[in-house]
């Protein structure tokens, strides 16, 4: 009986917690998406290439396919996405 009562206790304890994180992740996430502006997908041969940009705040990001899966690449907002991806340093 007294195990019993503990691991409710414990149980709802571990409950409350999980979920008060997972409502903290999701506010993250809204406001995220709130930030969110001037969002645009691209299609490219194949699925190769740009596929998708948007800005937040002063940041405009390039999401790009390729053969190694993709890449996220950060610009200033007056720059723009070229369609092919841009050679990096690795």
């Amino acid at each position: 009986m007294f195990l019993g009562k503990n691991f409710t206790k414990l149980t709802l304890c571990l409950l409350v917690i999980f979920k008060s994180s997972h409502a903290v992740d999701e506010n993250k996430t809204k406001n995220l998406k709130d930030q969110v502006y001037n969002e645009r997908t691209h299609a490219g041969p194949m699925g190769m290439g740009l596929t998708k940009s948007y800005q937040i705040n002063n940041q405009k990001i390039c999401i790009y396919n390729t053969i190694n899966g993709q890449v996220q690449i950060t610009l200033k907002s007056s720059e723009k996405c070229t369609f092919k991806r841009p050679a990096t340093k690795n």
